[in-house]
């Protein structure tokens, strides 16, 4: 069985999977709204409970079966960002030190505030590119206590967006192209290149699915595909919560005059899949079915 959890400002969701070789069938599917605010300031008293609240619900689920468990946090807690560098630093400490300086500057909090962590990524236009990610090592312990003391072990613990590239990478046509994510509470731009290889990810907060907080975010999400193609958008897509794909498609057709593509995690998995389009559902399933 695989199970993929959710753990969002306001919600957790947990999906579990029947895994047969490439075939997935649905199992259950758990949600919670939470007592607390998560991942905003420093982790609470308040936000303790409510994540262990959540965490111990989940884990009664998955004590009585063996599964391999994969967390999605927030975009806006795990941040990525590809550097283009003149030379890749030498070691791994040296590397570390540097992302470390650079998501300090650009998330203003200290260095020591944060994981750091990054992969070689080639090069391209005479640059090499180094694929780096930051997290709040604050929340990150916060996260990880909640789960040991709902005796969940994870096999990974890492970005949204992450899980979602992997989840829908092998449909992704070639060439130059863009997803954008909408989650309850925040929404990501990922941009590649000719050979599907992350170069842009645009993390943001989001506070509503009002219809003027869906034009703001069709419209930075549309300036930063323009300015980062410089015209050449290629493919587009979108994942996320079905009705919101619906109401962003035709804004961004609008605004870029291209048909934006939906992506349903759900795609290809039998049962009762209904509950998996909505929410924080959708994350959790495409963490669910990591490998």
């Amino acid at each position: 069985m695989q199970a993929g959890i959710a753990i969002g400002r306001n919600q957790l969701c947990a999906v579990t999977l029947e895994a047969n070789g490439k075939s997935h069938a649905m199992r259950s599917i758990f949600r919670h709204e939470l007592s607390a605010p998560l991942f905003s300031g420093v982790p609470t008293a308040a936000a303790d409970t409510a994540l262990d609240a959540g965490l111990l619900a989940v884990g009664d689920a998955l004590k009585s079966q063996f599964a391999l468990v994969h967390i999605a946090l927030p975009d806006t807690v795990i941040r990525s960002a590809v550097f283009e560098l003149d030379e890749l630093p030498k070691t791994v400490e040296m590397r570390d030190a540097l992302m470390r300086w650079r998501f300090a500057k650009d998330w203003q909090r200290p260095e020591d505030s944060l994981e750091c962590r990054g992969q070689d990524f080639g090069s391209a236009e005479g640059k090499r590119l180094l694929l780096g990610q930051a997290c709040d090592r604050a929340w990150s312990d916060c996260v990880k206590r909640a789960l040991a003391r709902a005796d969940i072990t994870p096999c990974s613990l890492n970005a949204a967006a992450t899980y979602r590239y992997n989840r829908f990478h092998p449909v992704f046509e070639q060439g130059v192209g863009a997803m954008l994510t909408l989650d309850p509470d925040g929404w990501t731009l990922l941009m590649w290149d000719a050979t599907r290889r992350v170069r842009r990810i645009l993390a943001r907060l989001r506070g509503s699915a009002s219809a003027e907080e869906m034009d703001a975010m069709a419209d930075e999400s549309a300036r930063a595909i323009l300015s980062t193609s410089a015209g050449n958008v290629g493919k587009l897509y979108l994942a996320g919560n079905v009705q919101e794909m619906i109401a962003m498609a035709a804004r961004l057709e609008q605004r870029l005059r291209l048909t934006a593509v939906p992506l349903h995690a759900a795609e290809g998995v039998s049962g009762n899949t209904t509950w998996a389009r909505e929410g924080m559902a959708p994350l959790a399933l495409a963490a669910a079915m990591s490998k």
